[in-house]
């Protein structure tokens, strides 16, 4: 029988830090997915603008997703992003902008 440590999956795998209290960066996001992505997605808005970063694993059966959209401030690990094709550079300068710092590029 496996220990209850075992089962553990991490999440949000993708923060280095939070300043401030924990739970003021993330909403709850009505949204439809397309494809199942993996915690640490960067997700865009309708026009392709970075404008957060999925906090849990989603299926494409998915409304209710978990995201961070903001930092106070936030630094977040660039090699456990996921940044699904998009600039990088760019998608890093409109995360800062929500006061999600990329570091360890």
């Amino acid at each position: 029988m496996p220990k209850f440590a075992d089962n553990i999956v991490p999440r949000e795998g993708f923060i280095v830090n939070i300043g401030g209290v924990y739970h003021l960066p993330f909403d709850q996001v009505q949204r439809t997915f397309t494809e199942a992505l993996p915690s640490g997605t960067i997700v865009t808005d309708a026009d392709g603008a970075a404008r957060g970063i999925l906090a849990e694993d989603v299926g494409t059966d998915t409304q209710v997703a978990r995201i961070m959209v903001r930092g106070n401030p936030t630094t977040v690990n660039a090699k456990a992003l996921n940044y699904n094709g998009l600039d990088t550079d760019i998608a890093n300068a409109e995360l800062a902008e929500l006061n999600i710092v990329v570091v360890n590029k």
